[in-house]
């Protein structure tokens, strides 16, 4: 039972005898709201143990009435054993403790035990009387018991209370903390992931300024070494086409000289001959180029040799003076146009084997410079 709800108990010892008269008394307190009386007669059920359950009564009561009559005091039995339990209890209560009421209900001698302790006379025109004061009496004890009962229960409802409160500020403050730390941990998420992602970019973009860098270096070196390679090609072509021109032109000086001593040719016509000659030196290097010239010279320029030579009127037949060491009949039929032929010949196929080395020598260098660019 709750503590607000607790009434006062209060136990009635008494004699059988005097049933009716504590009966009476019994219903007037049943009938107050704070009081919780306590009759064997209403109390007792059929089977149960008599005397242990008036004890047990006795240790919970708050209050023992202490019904005395000629009946109950010069009595022996039941009732005196009620009276010593309940004063055997009432030597564990504290001192200035309302437990033990004496109550006469009639003219009786009081109990030598009872000498020390106020009674009141519930008979008679002192019956009211004797109700008012045993109410004050009960009030005060249950002020003694039951406020303390109901303040230490405030105490420790506040106390619930407080601690409730503080277990929901704990909760909440627990709930604000896990909030935080989700939303930190989202924020620290969200922050390494832009970090992860601004390394990637770098990554990347530097990957990409790499490969770039990569990238211009190797068509750096490839400028490098084309430029290079051009450089080796034009001044080796350049040098061999110089020692043509040098040919060419010892060449044209020696048969200038025959040509003029025997034939009496003029100069003019010599130069015309020069010229036709560089024009078809002309053709041989673009012919050479085509690695065709030596076919289409061996085929045509012995006629066409013989048309020029007829034009500028000198005579293609027109022996040569061959050196001695030769074969007799290479200096009987060696003329003018067989060595201009023959010479001609040498020079096509050697604009051909020019160009095929020059060629073979571009793309060797040119595959040299690729592998080197890739290792590099």
């Amino acid at each position: 039972m709750p503590v607000a709800h607790r009434k006062l108990r209060v136990f009635f010892c008494h004699a059988n005898e005097d049933k009716p008269f504590v009966h009476e008394l019994y219903e007037k307190l049943r009938n107050e709201q704070w009081i919780d009386p306590w009759l064997d007669k209403d109390k007792l059920l059929p089977g149960q143990e008599w005397i242990a359950k008036i004890e047990e009564a006795v240790e919970k009561s708050d209050v023992v009435l202490v019904c005395m009559s000629n009946n109950s005091v010069s009595k022996e039995g039941a009732v005196q054993r009620e009276l010593r339990y309940a004063m055997s209890v009432a030597l564990e209560k504290p001192e200035d403790t309302i437990f033990l009421v004496p109550l006469r209900l009639g003219m009786c001698k009081v109990p030598r035990s009872f000498n020390n302790i106020q009674w009141v006379n519930y008979f008679g025109d002192e019956k009211e009387k004797a109700y008012v004061d045993l109410i004050q009496s009960l009030r005060i004890r249950y002020n003694q018991v039951i406020k303390p009962l109901i303040l230490t229960e405030e105490l420790r409802a506040r106390e619930l209370a407080q601690k409730q409160h503080d277990e929901n500020v704990r909760r909440e403050a627990d709930e604000r903390d896990r909030k935080q730390k989700y939303e930190d941990s989202l924020k620290i998420h969200e922050l390494e992931s832009r970090l992860q992602e601004e390394q990637s970019a770098r990554t990347q973009a530097e990957s990409q300024l790499h490969k770039q860098f990569k990238k211009e270096a190797r068509n750096l070196a490839r400028e490098r070494n084309n430029a290079l390679i051009e450089d080796i090609l034009v001044e080796f072509i350049g040098r061999l086409i110089i020692m043509l021109i040098i040919w060419d032109i010892l060449f044209f000086s020696i048969c200038f000289f025959k040509a003029t001593s025997e034939t009496g040719i003029s100069f003019w016509t010599m130069v015309g001959f020069l010229m036709m000659y560089l024009l078809s030196f002309i053709l041989e290097i673009i012919l050479g180029a085509f690695l065709i010239g030596p076919f289409l010279f061996g085929k045509y320029a012995m006629s066409v040799l013989d048309s020029v030579l007829l034009w500028l009127k000198i005579d293609p037949n027109l022996s040569w003076n061959t050196p001695t060491w030769l074969p007799i009949w290479l200096q009987e039929h060696l003329t003018l146009k067989h060595v201009i032929y023959l010479q001609g010949y040498v020079q096509v196929w050697g604009v051909t084997i020019i160009s095929v080395t020059a060629i073979t020598l571009y793309f060797y260098l040119k595959s040299k410079e690729v592998i080197g660019t890739d290792n590099g």
